[in-house]
């Protein structure tokens, strides 16, 4: 999911735009990040920085949401982080 980044007069994110992708995200939803927490060795080895994973939000906070991943991991991601271009699946 790639909502519209309304850019303020020096280019960057305005709060506009944090509170439209929170009011989006819904607890349940499927988003993929990337991270670290479920790299692989051969990834980090290699210097990839993270791993593409699918997660689910589990709770969503003021500043930031909870994904779950598969393997039982959890991770909180800004909400700034999600509107840099990470993808709904």
């Amino acid at each position: 999911m790639m909502v519209g980044i309304e850019r303020d007069k020096i280019g960057g994110i305005t709060q506009k735009d944090i509170e439209r992708i929170r009011r989006k995200v819904k607890i349940g939803d499927r988003i993929r990040v990337k991270t670290l927490k479920a790299a692989s060795i051969e990834q980090l080895n290699n210097r990839q920085y993270g791993a593409v994973r699918r997660g689910t939000v589990v709770k969503k906070y003021p500043h930031f949401a909870v994904i779950k991943f598969m393997n039982g991991v959890q991770e909180s991601i800004l909400w700034i982080d999600l509107l840099k271009g990470v993808n709904h699946a």
